[in-house]
């Protein structure tokens, strides 16, 4: 930076993020570092969904990097693909982990939506599944991926302001879940 530059304030120019144009959109490049040499992933602001109700928007599409010192994502974009072409199966393979995962002892889903006696709310598993749909996708290098999920009961959100994410193996195979 010049001394006129910082005589008078002036930052240097932003340089353009680094963007990937895929069938999906345009994915734009997060970093690990200040500098942006060591690429960490690359998402798309908003991306499309198909389920028994229809298609509707999800809020991020995340895919990580192949390696830490490239931006390629082929991996990613090809693990994007299976997912985006087999939706129906992802998706009931991540709702049946979700049921499995928060289900009772009595074999209902306890929810944090609460009854008129002021009482949580258990569903059935099958009850529960049809509720939830995919707010958000994340591909990783090593082939997980994460399916995020959310629902509603009676116009209230299943937990809160939080939301289910199930972690399955590039095989399908459910691996974690958590709020």
């Amino acid at each position: 930076m010049s001394f006129l530059d910082k005589l008078f304030n002036k930052k240097p120019p932003t340089p353009e993020p680094y963007t990937v144009d895929t069938e999906f959109g345009k994915f734009t490049m997060e970093y690990y570092d200040k500098e942006k040499t060591r690429p960490c992933y690359a998402y798309l602001g908003f991306g499309k969904w198909t389920d028994e109700s229809g298609t509707y928007g999800i809020d991020n599409v995340e895919i990580y990097c192949d390696n830490e010192e490239t931006f390629e994502m082929t991996n990613g974009l090809a693990m994007l693909r299976k997912v985006m072409s087999e939706q129906d199966t992802w998706l009931e393979k991540a709702r049946q982990g979700a049921a499995d995962n928060f289900l009772t002892e009595d074999g209902t889903v306890l929810t944090w939506v609460t009854d008129e006696n002021d009482t949580e709310v258990e569903l059935p598993p099958e009850e529960f599944k049809k509720l939830l749909h995919v707010v958000s996708v994340h591909i990783y290098n090593d082939d997980g991926i994460c399916l995020v999920l959310d629902g509603n009961y009676n116009g209230e959100s299943l937990y809160t302001d939080h939301s289910i994410a199930v972690s399955l193996n590039g095989k399908g195979e459910v691996t974690e879940c958590s709020l």
